[in-house]
């Protein structure tokens, strides 16, 4: 393995920040919402997505946006 040294960006004295999401499920093989978000918010995982996808369907939504709703 290579050793590479990376430098630590600042931007006006602040650490560089960036937070990668999975959305679609290419990293995780679960919806990341489900990694803890949907319990945080007092939801049952099973009962949120039943919801969020019969918002979709009642209101010709697609699903990601109707889960961001």
């Amino acid at each position: 393995m290579m050793n590479k040294k990376y430098k630590r960006e600042y931007k006006e004295s602040q650490p560089v920040l960036a937070i990668c999401y999975d959305f679609d499920r290419t990293l995780s093989p679960d919806d990341m919402q489900a990694q803890g978000y949907i319990q945080s918010v007092g939801y049952d995982v099973g009962s949120f997505w039943k919801e969020s996808n019969g918002l979709a369907e009642a209101n010709d939504m697609d699903q990601n946006l109707a889960y961001m709703y």
